[in-house]
């Protein structure tokens, strides 16, 4: 069964528009780990609060994307765009709908 993870980072104001460019560039190499689905989101009033929503096979794939970015330095640039950490939540379905 598929999972999602929400990340939700905090960018230095002045950083917002390198965040986004940082996360966008890095969508490729998450759809070939197996990632399903990407999107970023970014808070109407908070714009510095940048959201991703990946939908994943499993969490396994997911955590073997994450273990090999940090060993090839993927993400050392990350920590220099955001005020604080990046807080991430792998999530399973517990119902959904769709209206028409």
């Amino acid at each position: 069964m598929s999972v999602t993870v929400i990340v939700r980072y905090q960018a230095k104001p002045d950083k917002i528009d390198a965040l986004l460019d940082f996360l966008t560039d890095l969508q490729p190499m998450l759809l070939d780990a197996g990632c399903k689905r990407i999107s970023l989101l970014q808070d109407q009033t908070k714009k510095h609060h940048i959201f991703e929503i990946e939908e994943w096979e499993s969490a396994e794939s997911h955590e073997a994307m994450v273990k090999q970015s940090e060993e090839a330095s993927e993400f050392d640039q990350l920590a220099e765009l955001l005020e604080t950490p990046y807080e991430a939540y792998t999530l399973d379905t517990i119902h959904a709908m769709r209206g028409s």
